[in-house]
Formats: structure tokens, sequence, C-alpha cells
């Protein structure tokens, strides 16, 4: 019986101490997660600063100085499209809040793309004093998660119409719904892919939230991607 006592012990003991560096180097994965993606956004920042004080400028510049209306027309596409990069790496839009900025990115896409991406954020999330106050480190790792997944959505799925839904889930987190009608795919396949950075970045986001997210999809079915944000 003391035998017996004495092994429970030390078992217990045993996944007690396993427990304990599973949590650490989770702590520890997520820090590191967190400081690669500060990195990350500052060098977009970097970028996109380079961008509009450099080739921007010149462009303008170049655009005064042509005579053939070709010419400054092409000019003022290539300003536009340089534009549409750095808002895509900062978007200029957070200062102003969360809601504001999704609703240029949907529309930035919807040029892009030519498809129709409907957004709907619930009243209740919209007027929300948590929501509408987010540290602009929060929103921008949401900006960026729902970027991914339309851009996703856009380049892969085939469908005509995409649809944003931000509605509340319960009073400590409200929920972001991305469904699309297209052609779907092999989600285990997918996240077994090397080369699939982009659903492993969300996945990757979404844990630094304290978050969680689901992807619903089959061949053939479309896709639905649901995110779990806590306020």
């Amino acid at each position: 019986m003391i035998l017996v006592i004495i092994l429970a012990l030390g078992m217990s003991l045993v996944f007690l101490i396993l427990y304990l560096v599973t949590y650490r180097r989770r702590k520890e994965n997520l820090i590191y997660t967190a400081q690669v993606i500060k990195t990350q956004e500052a060098e977009r920042e970097r970028i996109s600063n380079e961008l509009h004080d450099t080739v921007c400028q010149d462009l303008r510049v170049l655009q005064f100085q042509l005579k053939d209306e070709e010419s400054v027309n092409l000019c003022k596409k290539i300003a536009g499209d340089v534009r549409n990069s750095c808002y895509a790496l900062t978007p200029t839009d957070l200062n102003e809040g969360l809601f504001e900025a999704l609703f240029s990115l949907c529309e930035v896409f919807k040029k892009q793309s030519g498809l129709e991406i409907i957004l709907c954020i619930q009243d209740e999330v919209k007027n929300n004093q948590d929501f509408k106050s987010f540290p602009k480190e929060k929103n921008l790792n949401i900006y960026r998660i729902v970027q991914e997944i339309l851009s996703n959505a856009i380049k892969h799925s085939g469908a005509e119409k995409i649809s944003l839904l931000v509605r509340t889930f319960d009073e400590k987190n409200f929920k972001i719904i991305i469904s699309d009608g297209g052609k779907g795919f092999d989600l285990k396949s997918a996240l077994k892919t090397k080369n699939h950075f982009g659903l492993k970045n969300i996945q990757t986001r979404v844990k630094s939230l304290g978050g969680q997210v689901n992807f619903f999809t089959e061949e053939g079915e479309g896709t639905q991607v649901s995110v779990t944000v806590p306020y």
C-alpha cells in the first residue's frame, strides 16, 4: 500500500514537472512570437515610409514633367499602386479606429479584386468601449488577421462574394467570421504544407491575442473562418 502511494506521488510529481516545462515553453514561444511580429511590423513601417518618401514623390515629379497623356495616366496608375502597397504595409486608418480600418481594407480589396465584399459589424461590438479603445498593437494584429484571411479568400477560393461579420460572442469576447462560397480546400493537407505561411501566421497572431481560430472548409463547399477575440 505504501509502495502504491509512493508510486502515485512519484507519477504525480513527474506529470507536474512535465506540465510546468510545457507551460514555460509555451509562454516563451508566445513571447518570442510577439517579438517577431513586432519586428515585422516595424520593418513594414520602414519600407512603407521609404516607398512613400522616395518612389511616390519621384512619380509625382515625373507626372508633371511628362507631356504624353498615356504616359501621364500610366504614371498615375503606378503611383496609385505604390500608395495601395504603402497602405497594405501600414494602414493609417488604424489611427481612427479598428472599424474604420476594416472598412477601408474591404474597400481596397473590392477595387483590387472586383469581388463583392460585404462588411457587417454588429452595433453592440461597434459601440463597445473596450472595442473602441484597443491599443494600437492589438488593433494591428486583428487587422492583419482579417487582411490575411481576406487575401487568401480572394486568391484561392474562386468565390464571387465574401462576407465579413463582426459580432458579439459573450461579455468577454467577440467573433470575426469570414465566409466565402468558393471551392474550399483540404485543411489538414494545407496545414502540413511548408509554404502555407498564411494559415500559420493567422494561428500565431490569434494565439498572441489569447483568442481562438477555427477553419470550416471542404473541397467544393466554400470556407468559413471563425476567430474569437477577447475584449
